[in-house]
């Protein structure tokens, strides 16, 4: 069995499909060939390399206590190898790796900023397989919850919405049990796991979000339109579109402890869910505009939040 090292300038090693390091008996392996390549002048134990590849033995590969491995050439010299995750753009780098072993599985994601002026929608974004009446599908979810400043906060509406969507060619997928952007599921006949947790919809609260909200039976069905909507078959929201509790009587837009849904700390409201038939969706950067109070008979508040990807 060959092994393939490729030496670069920062002294780092990079494994080659021809052999796998876990395969050495015992963690140590000899008198197969090692081949460093240079591709600046350096020195190596007085040996001047330029732009060519030099050939050596290995004596002895060593499993260390670390997980690292240290390599025994013949003439001499040694080198270590620490496999990991060697992208810092992923959250599983590892910064004493020099070797990537594959590792690298999340992209860490992009600083959010939020205008100091606005308050927090954040976006918990998923994929789900589901049930629908022609069989299986797959898709991208993004749920929107607004972090409201006190707890106790009763949302009344959302208005002056502007979204910003990627990928921007999305088109939003509504279930055929469904009804349009009103939460709306019949029950029995009218109920299956693609209405439920993949269907598009916007809301005032009124889901349970003790875990991922579903939408099942009488969930969020005081939800209003507003004029700028669209009608409630619209492929998406309009500019400037909004949405309401439509009946003031109860308390759906309270604001719920969130931690339950991946936003520990936070206090807020599920405003909506926006979905599409792909693997790829987001709403950063979307603004919205959402009044508010603490309750019947108390005054209310407005303010823009801005939606960010960063979860707490």
């Amino acid at each position: 069995m060959e092994v393939l090292c490729v030496l670069s300038v920062s002294m780092s090693f990079t494994m080659s499909a021809q052999a796998d390091i876990n395969d050495f008996t015992n963690g140590q392996v000899s008198g197969k060939s090692v081949y460093i390549q240079y591709d600046y002048q350096m020195m190596l134990d007085s040996i001047d390399v330029l732009n060519s590849i030099q050939a050596f033995s290995v004596d002895t590969v060593l499993l260390q206590s670390d997980g690292s491995y240290e390599v025994q050439f013949s003439n001499g010299t040694t080198a270590s190898i620490t496999l990991g995750c060697t992208d810092p753009s992923y959250t599983e780098y590892d910064a004493s790796a020099n070797t990537d072993d594959g590792s690298c599985f999340t992209p860490v994601a992009a600083e959010c900023t939020v205008p100091a002026t606005d308050l927090t929608c954040y976006q918990v974004a998923y994929l789900v397989t589901a049930e629908d009446e022609d069989g299986g599908i797959s898709g991208a979810v993004v749920d929107l919850y607004v972090d409201l400043p006190q707890d106790g906060d009763v949302l009344l509406a959302v208005s002056q919405s502007m979204l910003s969507v990627t990928p921007a060619s999305v088109s939003f997928f509504q279930s055929t049990y469904g009804a349009g952007w009103e939460p709306v599921n019949f029950g029995t006949g009218f109920d299956n796991s693609a209405l439920r947790q993949l269907d598009s919809f916007v809301t005032i609260g009124g889901f349970d979000v003790s875990a991922t909200p579903e939408q099942v039976h009488n969930s969020g069905m005081v939800t209003g339109l507003d004029p700028n909507f669209g009608d409630n078959f619209t492929a998406a929201p309009g500019a400037g579109a909004g949405w309401y509790n439509a009946n003031t009587n109860n308390v759906f837009g309270l604001s719920q402890d969130l931690t339950n849904v991946g936003l520990t700390g936070v206090h807020g409201v599920f405003i909506g869910r926006f979905t599409t038939l792909g693997s790829e969706l987001s709403l950063e950067g979307s603004t919205f505009v959402v009044a508010w109070n603490q309750g019947s008979g108390t005054d209310s508040n407005a303010q823009t939040v801005t939606v960010c990807a960063e979860v707490p």
